[in-house]
């Protein structure tokens, strides 16, 4: 149940990067340049299939 629920808010928060990256007309390459992540894990997180640490999530929300 636990995990579901991560789950579901990983892809409201993946979901809610994504939408602030693109309104921002950055690729997922540019985003991940700017955060020091490749665009597979940019990717990942949009997605919700990986969580990142606290520090880069504060990272990417200021970037954004």
């Amino acid at each position: 149940m636990q995990n579901e629920k991560n789950g579901e808010l990983g892809k409201i928060v993946g979901a809610n990067i994504q939408r602030f990256r693109m309104k921002k007309n950055l690729r997922q390459i540019d985003l991940g340049n700017l955060v020091g992540l490749t665009k597979t894990a940019i990717s990942n997180i949009e997605v919700g299939n990986a969580w990142p640490k606290y520090e880069t999530l504060n990272l990417i929300m200021k970037t954004l």
